[in-house]
């Protein structure tokens, strides 16, 4: 492979994370950022031996080229399987990292890792089928495998804050400070959407090419259309959002107990006189 289809195949890669880079607030080590994109090419090998394996398992049940197959192949054989190993990957570097800190680090994550699969991926599509392919997968596959990452990281960040939000809460609690009242902090909940979600919205991205039919392909591109939609606004929401969570984790308790305001923070910090921020309400804290 000369240099030059390696450029332009790894190229779209670095240059939506360095977009996605440009909306953290706090930047992350650079060290780490590489450690993430490695980790996402590694997740890479795993991902393609279990994916030949359950292809042939679907193929001897179900047959070929029948919407059942590409169905199970979709959603199981290649979203779950993929989806799952960056998360995996994803989750045992960084759930215990003295840097995962803040709101949007999470994000950052996900996507770090996601695209450094999509680059490694990449090389061998236009390795195979040269500069046409690269042209087209720059806006679509690539991007695409970011926008499962959005969806990933987006749900990785609640996680971590509401799982703080909890532990406080039980800190407090404990100190005789509040009496634990309803909404809870489900973070674990959020932990299953950060693998769920991206499965399914990768898993109909590859139902609809798989089947080639003529208005699912017309379809994905309504589709990939949306997700740019969407998944920028994500990224843009909660770069908006982003703090560390020394200041966003007692302003989210004092939202829910407003008698820790004077105490966890200054009332003059009160969230509760904040508008226009993410702690205007509690609905919007407890979405």
């Amino acid at each position: 492979m000369n240099t030059y289809l390696l450029a332009i195949a790894v190229a779209p890669a670095i240059l939506l994370m360095f977009y996605v880079w440009s909306k953290d607030k706090s930047k992350e080590p650079f060290k780490m950022l590489v450690i993430l994109v490695l980790l996402g090419v590694l997740s890479c090998i795993p991902a393609g031996f279990i994916e030949m394996l359950l292809d042939n398992i679907v193929l001897s049940v179900f047959g070929e080229n029948n919407y059942v197959y590409f169905f199970v192949k979709a959603f199981f054989g290649v979203a779950l399987v993929e989806e799952g190993c960056k998360f995996l990957f994803m989750f045992l570097y960084t759930r215990n990292h003295k840097e995962f800190n803040g709101l949007f680090d999470g994000m950052i994550y996900a996507v770090f890792v996601s695209l450094g699969f999509a680059a490694f991926e990449n090389v061998f599509y236009v390795a195979e089928y040269g500069s046409q392919v690269a042209i087209s997968r720059a806006f679509t596959a690539v991007p695409g495998h970011m926008f499962f990452a959005v969806f990933m990281g987006y749900s990785y960040s609640m996680w971590h804050t509401y799982r703080l939000c909890d532990k406080s809460e039980a800190y407090f609690a404990n100190l005789h400070m509040i009496k634990p009242r309803p909404p809870k902090y489900k973070y674990k909940a959020h932990l299953a959407k950060a693998i769920i979600v991206p499965v399914l919205v990768h898993g109909f991205y590859d139902f609809c090419l798989f089947t080639e039919n003529v208005y699912l392909c017309l379809f994905f591109y309504v589709f990939i259309a949306a997700l740019y939609i969407i998944c920028f606004g994500k990224i843009k929401k909660l770069s908006k959002r982003d703090m560390e969570d020394y200041l966003l984790i007692p302003r989210m308790l004092c939202m829910k107990y407003p008698e820790l305001i004077g105490i966890i923070i200054p009332r003059e910090a009160n969230p509760l006189n904040m508008p226009n921020t993410f702690y205007q309400n509690r609905q919007t804290v407890h979405k």
